[in-house]
């Protein structure tokens, strides 16, 4: 009888706390993929965009009238002087309530960068929905509103392809940085610059947001990934675009792979060296207190193209292009330094590399690191080694010139 007792009385105390007391249907929730900040003309305030998916449109089920003829996506939009009043005050336009928790992509607008990004990842960071591995970009010559609105043919939902494209450039050409929000606040607490990733629309922005855009086998705009912010105490003063932005991902260990194109001796012609693996070592010291950095480059690659009439079967031959390439690598990185002091900002993050190797020293330097940044001595050191030249040795240009002779 005791034993009964005993099992009633934790039955009765189980009871109240069983359940999801939080929980909520699927189909309560707005889904959203996608985030645009963008700044209000002459006020404080934020635009916040929310790209949603639409559920309707993205069913397997051809035969329902539900999404027919509806595009994959839905944006909203609302303002406030905060990022969660405006979420918030979208709830006057969305039916349903916003989701966050699978949010692949947030935009911000190149005016609201230029105000600073230092309040805006506040708000993520403390949220328990948004994902903290969220690709973060900076949108240029267009507002944020207007990427998270635009109509891709190859994703049904265009900020999980931007998020992909992000990545996969950045893999393949380096001319981008793939940053997520996680990353960005470590930059912004630390004693360096964050980078991110710049986004724009190419073509006529007029009909990006429209279902033309998807349907065309050409479609009339598309977006594309470009360029790195440049960074002054949390505010966009600029862009490191091209061979700057290759350098910057050079000297912060963050190359992955890109393309180098290697001029040869007779006019016109190029040795084409695929970069496959890069590691880069920041070294700094302290000489009479003044910093110096040792940049030390390691590459590997591959032969991808060559339209030279070198005998690539010689060593020697072999050796000259690796030298080039360690010039060209050289010569990137210098001026992408060169650009960095020039604007007094760290965005190299050499300030982190002196801040573990030199703690006690640090404390002196923090306060006016951007000047004694922009007037730090460096050197540059590159190895490159090319582990093979692709399916043949010589170019077949060498035979017909041979042929010729």
């Amino acid at each position: 009888m005791k034993r009964i007792v005993a099992i009633l009385v934790l039955l009765s105390v189980c009871l109240p706390v069983t359940g999801c007391w939080n929980s909520r249907e699927l189909t309560d929730m707005s889904i959203v993929v996608g985030m645009g900040i963008d700044s209000v003309p002459n006020s404080n305030d934020y635009s916040v965009s929310f790209q949603i998916v639409n559920a309707g449109a993205l069913s397997a089920q051809g035969g329902a009238q539900v999404g027919m003829g509806a595009l994959p996506i839905v944006t909203y939009s609302s303002q406030d002087n905060s990022l969660f009043g405006a979420l918030r005050k979208a709830s006057r336009k969305v039916p349903r309530r916003l989701f966050f928790g699978h949010i692949q992509l947030v935009v911000i607008g190149e005016e609201a960068a230029k105000k600073g990004i230092n309040d805006l990842f506040d708000f993520m960071e403390r949220s328990h929905e948004v994902r903290l591995s969220s690709t973060v970009l900076i949108s240029r010559g267009t507002t944020a509103e207007e990427i998270v609105s635009i109509v891709t043919p190859l994703e049904k939902t265009p900020s999980i392809g931007i998020s992909r494209k992000s990545r996969i450039t950045s893999q393949v050409w380096a001319e981008n940085a793939d940053t997520n929000v996680k990353e960005i606040i470590n930059d912004l607490v630390g004693p360096g610059e964050p980078i991110i990733g710049g986004i724009q629309i190419i073509g006529d922005r007029k009909l990006a947001s429209t279902e033309r855009n998807a349907k065309n086998a050409q479609p009339p705009s598309y977006v594309l990934i470009n360029g790195i912010s440049l960074m002054k105490k949390g505010k966009l003063i600029g862009w490191m675009d091209n061979h700057l932005a290759r350098g910057v991902m050079w000297t912060r260990n963050e190359m992955k792979g890109t393309v180098m194109n290697l001029p040869c001796e007779e006019a016109g012609t190029k040795d084409v060296v695929v970069v496959v693996r890069s590691i880069t070592k920041v070294k700094p010291s302290l000489q009479e207190g003044k910093p110096k950095f040792l940049i030390h480059i390691k590459e590997e690659g591959v032969l991808g193209e060559t339209t030279c009439s070198d005998d690539l079967n010689n060593r020697d031959a072999m050796k000259r292009i690796q030298d080039k390439w360690a010039a060209q690598t050289k010569k990137e990185v210098a001026a992408t330094i060169t650009a960095a002091q020039k604007a007094e900002s760290d965005v190299l993050g050499f300030g982190s590399f002196l801040q573990k190797s030199y703690p006690k020293q640090w404390k002196k330097l923090e306060k006016n690191w951007p000047q004694t940044f922009a007037e730090s001595e460096y050197e540059i050191q590159v190895e490159t080694y090319i582990r093979r030249a692709g399916m043949r040795g010589s170019s077949f240009k060498k035979q017909m010139i041979e042929a010729e002779e």
